[in-house]
């Protein structure tokens, strides 16, 4: 049976974390040939699955690894953007260092990708991108405001980018999901049940709808995955 990504040529940048090993099993699955990011050497992806080691937190990473995936695969149909991280405390404990750094790797990272990408998209008339917002983004929880407010930064550009393009083949869109079922929340919150919380395949499913040409359509939306 055909897979709703045949063909189609997908990069995702680190996607060798607990929510790419969900969301990689299922763009391969659906026909794509998929490339990841990996932030140093040695972090492993699923089968199939090409790994670059870039550290995309450097700004001028971004371009040569477009670079060579476009050398080696002929183009990028589909950018997923899963570089991210949180980190919580209270307001007045969160310095602006922490600030600085969840702003650059849940932000930076993805806006360098994106316009390394773009050009090639916007020639072609053809192009997915799907970044990585948060429930709590839209809705904050105490002790978050940092991580909060930079995956809010990431919706609001997401937003105002799929509508810069909405006159071109090129969509970007966001998916928010609730807490994601990983080792690492798990153990942070040891009293929760997790059988309540989002599966990294469920968030790869949305996603790989986003990455598909049917989700053609759907321009810079937010869309919740909980």
């Amino acid at each position: 049976m055909a897979g709703m990504l045949d063909g189609r040529v997908v990069l995702v940048t680190g996607g060798t974390g607990a929510l790419g090993a969900g969301v990689l099993p299922v763009l391969v699955r659906e026909g794509a040939t998929v490339v990841t990011t990996a932030h140093r050497p040695g972090q492993t992806a699923p089968e199939g699955v090409e790994v670059i080691v870039a550290d995309l937190l450097d700004p001028g990473a971004a371009e040569p690894l477009i670079n060579r995936i476009v050398v080696q695969h002929g183009r990028i149909d589909a950018l997923v953007c899963l570089v991210g991280g949180f980190r919580g405390g209270a307001f007045i404990q969160t310095d602006n260092q922490t600030w600085r750094e969840l702003v650059e790797l849940n932000v930076q990272t993805a806006v360098s990708a994106i316009r390394a990408a773009l050009p090639a998209m916007v020639e072609r008339d053809y192009g997915r991108i799907v970044t990585v917002g948060a429930r709590s983004a839209v809705n904050p929880m105490p002790n978050t405001a940092a991580y909060a407010a930079a995956k809010a930064s990431v919706i609001a550009f997401t937003r105002s980018l799929g509508r810069e393009l909405r006159r071109t083949g090129v969509t970007v869109n966001c998916v928010l999901p609730e807490t994601i079922d990983t080792p690492q929340n798990r153990e942070a919150m040891p009293k929760a049940n997790p059988d309540n919380w989002v599966k990294p395949a469920q968030v790869g499913e949305v996603i790989a709808f986003l990455c598909s040409e049917p989700a053609g359509i759907i321009r810079g939306a937010a869309i919740p995955v909980e």
